[in-house]
């Protein structure tokens, strides 16, 4: 009887282990890395580089949220929604697709761009060589 109480223990708790194997969802730690908004504060870059600065009273802010979608408001006025997923591209940036754009009144002509994250502040590069690098500073 013994050690059918032990075999049913060990298959319990083997079941246990993997239904918290499944529960495990190794993205959305992943994808809450970006979760929030940021607010534009300069972009660098260019064939001659060149520092953008915003305009006095503009105020540029994406948001990233849990449900996969990138919105970009200009002055508290939506401009552009996406859905968007990430994935691994090197050692320190991960590669952001964009897809089914919509864009109100706004240039936004990216399929995808690369993304890194030092402290409060959001590295965005548009992946090209002699592209643009944009920064963002945590809302």
């Amino acid at each position: 009887m013994k050690k059918y109480y032990f075999l049913f223990n060990i298959i319990v708790v083997f079941l246990f282990f993997i239904r918290c194997d499944f529960n495990k969802n190794p993205i959305s730690s992943y994808s809450d890395k970006y979760e929030g908004k940021w607010r534009w504060v300069k972009t660098v870059g260019g064939l001659c580089p060149s520092v953008i600065i915003p305009e006095e009273g503009l105020i540029l802010i994406i948001q990233y949220d849990k449900e996969n979608k990138f919105r970009i408001f200009k002055n508290d006025t939506m401009k552009v929604i996406a859905d968007y997923t990430y994935e691994k591209a090197d050692s320190y940036r991960d590669k952001i697709s964009y897809k089914n754009i919509v864009t109100y009144d706004f240039n936004f002509n990216r399929n995808y761009e690369y993304a890194s994250l030092h402290g409060d502040t959001l590295e965005i590069w548009d992946g090209i060589f002699d592209g643009y690098f944009s920064w963002y500073i945590k809302e």
